[in-house]
């Protein structure tokens, strides 16, 4: 009965070693064996480019009070997002699953020849892998973006918040950056014409510690700058 109140309402214990496994309903929830921290990457830049508009899912402001949200990071100015990639947890099948744990967008500097000048991610969770780069034809940027999110009663003991993100390019291509299934998808949202993405904020739950459900990335909004 413990345990079931740990998962139920998380703590904020300091992730530690522990061989320890506990089973309770379909998770079992074992410690990591390393002290997790989350991180964040960015391009230094000494400006800030006042978005047109701000790409968010529908329920950011009911998912947001699960973690909290890191700092807004933009590409350089006169570059956008050409590509991004997904930081993502597996299905731990028996463990605790995190699913999306970061998002990387790829700053590009003009069209069909320009170059990639760097990425930017806001706050990162720690646990999963980067997943290959989806990448718009050359010449184009992204624009709109979809998120698959579970929703936090979907799930009694296991939430994962945000599971995927799939983003559109200005020819109207589909990229899906491979995330995991859980949950359902949202509506599309896209930048006004005339723009595109050009930045990125995360929302992300701290490691909450042994015997407690972590979220991770819980979710995001994208910035829209005039192209």
């Amino acid at each position: 009965m413990l345990v079931l109140l740990l998962l139920l309402f998380p703590g904020q214990v300091i992730l530690e070693s522990t061989d320890d496994v506990f089973v309770v309903g379909r998770v079992v929830v074992k410690a990591r064996q390393t002290t997790a921290r989350i991180t964040t990457t960015t391009i230094h830049t000494s400006f800030y480019r006042a978005p047109v508009a701000l790409l968010t899912p529908d329920d950011v402001t009911e998912a947001s009070m699960w973690g909290d949200w890191g700092p807004n990071q933009q590409c350089p100015e006169f570059t956008f997002a050409s590509a991004f990639s997904l930081k993502v947890e597996n299905n731990q099948i028996m463990f605790d699953s995190t699913a999306l744990n970061g998002v990387s967008l790829v700053c590009r500097a003009g069209r069909r020849h320009g170059s990639v000048v760097g990425n930017v991610t806001s706050t990162v969770a720690p646990w999963g892998k980067w997943k290959a780069t989806r990448e718009c034809l050359p010449g184009e940027f992204l624009v709109g973006m979809q998120v698959r999110m579970e929703g936090m009663s979907d799930s009694l003991l296991d939430n994962t918040a945000t599971n995927d993100l799939s983003m559109s390019c200005e020819g109207g291509g589909v990229l899906n950056g491979g995330g995991e299934k859980w949950g359902s998808w949202g509506k599309w949202k896209r930048c006004p014409r005339g723009s595109a993405i050009c930045g990125i904020t995360t929302n992300v739950q701290e490691p909450q510690g042994p015997l407690v459900d972590d979220l991770a990335l819980v979710t995001l909004r994208m910035d829209c700058c005039s192209l």
